[in-house]
């Protein structure tokens, strides 16, 4: 029978379904008991045998938190720990880094001259935007790749699983998965948009599973009437 876990990493699949889902990723929560279910069964669904005996171990949950400064850290850490409850998953947590979009020059002209074009005065368009900017902040993940890197590693060292099976489409995680491999291990690339997995990540893997839009919908809570 083989061993197998999971490993998620929050931030790509959260941005998926906002996509395939239309919905904003700003409103988009999980629903960890679906991520978890989803792992626990899908191998029920498959015809290959290796998958069909297959022994869910456990899932490793990879996402950013705001640091103790920001103001949406006390609810932040509210949300991680519903997911550090669940059973079956273990949370490890980045830094979610907020930096301001840039309003360019370049961007600055296009927005004049849409204004011309609308007829709408320069300056309310040019402030509109501008507000906009500041209220939505671009947000980077760090330190998450290298702890899902650390962690496949580490459990490949020390034969913990047969198999792991990644929610991930980052390029920057295909070299170790090249490691892991070369440990013995297998590794399943979990997905709900072939598309979004780097050309060197779907090479390396050893199979690409697909993630149907009915299964991930299950994965995520839908949003609140008023947001």
């Amino acid at each position: 029978m083989t061993k197998y876990m999971g490993f998620v990493d929050a931030g790509y699949l959260r941005a998926r379904c906002a996509n395939i889902l239309k919905q904003d990723i700003a409103t988009v929560n999980f629903n960890p008991s679906g991520v978890v279910s989803w792992l626990k069964e899908f191998p029920k669904h498959k015809d290959i045998e290796y998958w069909r005996a297959g022994q869910f171990l456990r899932a490793y949950w990879y996402d950013g938190a705001y640091p103790s400064t920001h103001d949406k850290h006390k609810d932040h850490m509210g949300y991680f720990k519903s997911i550090a409850a669940e059973p079956c998953v273990r949370l490890r947590l980045g830094v979610l880094v907020e930096r301001p979009i840039k309003y360019t020059p370049a961007l600055r002209r296009a927005v004049s001259e849409t204004a011309d074009a609308i007829g709408v005065p320069r300056w309310k368009l040019n402030k509109e935007l501008e507000n906009r900017l500041k209220e939505h902040p671009q947000r980077n993940q760090k330190g998450v790749d290298t702890l899902i890197a650390l962690d496949m590693a580490r459990f490949a060292a020390r034969k913990v699983c047969d198999t792991m099976v990644l929610m991930s489409g980052d390029d920057d995680l295909t070299e170790v998965v090249r490691v892991v491999q070369d440990a013995g291990c297998k590794v399943a690339i979990a997905t709900p948009d072939r598309r979004t997995v780097s050309a060197g990540l779907k090479a390396m893997a050893d199979e690409i599973i697909d993630i149907p839009k009915s299964d991930l919908a299950k994965m995520f809570k839908p949003p609140k009437e008023d947001d």
